[in-house]
């Protein structure tokens, strides 16, 4: 059972970063919300109850409450425009060892990703999926 949802199956994740999407499920003590995770509806039009985030569908064989089949997650407006420090040039993790891609500008650009660490959901595995996801928003 996944301790932050309450689902028993699949773990609820986010789309980005791949790998590491969990931790960047909308959390809160909103009426929607299970646990932390902020549930949302993708058949009935409950949406996400703060801008900027989409309800993206889960898979699970069994979820609390029967109203709800997603979870709140940040949309690509919000990815795309965090940034991985205060700083312009992209710095690699601390001990940071698979290679990655964040947007930047109107650019992608690579760093030394270490998934152990909560940055930012501005991680992207290739160049290609960076500004295709991210390049005219």
């Amino acid at each position: 059972m996944d301790a932050n949802t309450g689902m028993i199956g699949p773990p609820a994740t986010c789309p980005y970063p791949e790998g590491t999407g969990y931790q960047f499920i909308l959390q809160g003590d909103l009426p929607t919300a299970v646990g932390k995770a902020v549930f949302c509806s993708t058949k009935k039009g409950i949406g996400c109850p703060v801008g900027g985030y989409e309800c993206i569908q889960v898979i699970s064989l069994f979820m609390r409450d029967k109203t709800f089949d997603g979870i709140c997650c940040p949309g690509k407006d919000i990815v795309c425009s965090q940034r991985r420090s205060s700083y312009t040039d992209i710095e690699d993790d601390v001990d940071g060892w698979l290679l990655r891609w964040h947007y930047i500008g109107d650019d992608c650009r690579s760093f030394k990703w270490n998934p152990e660490i909560k940055s930012t959901a501005n991680i992207f595995i290739t160049k290609e999926e960076c500004l295709s996801t991210c390049l005219g928003l």
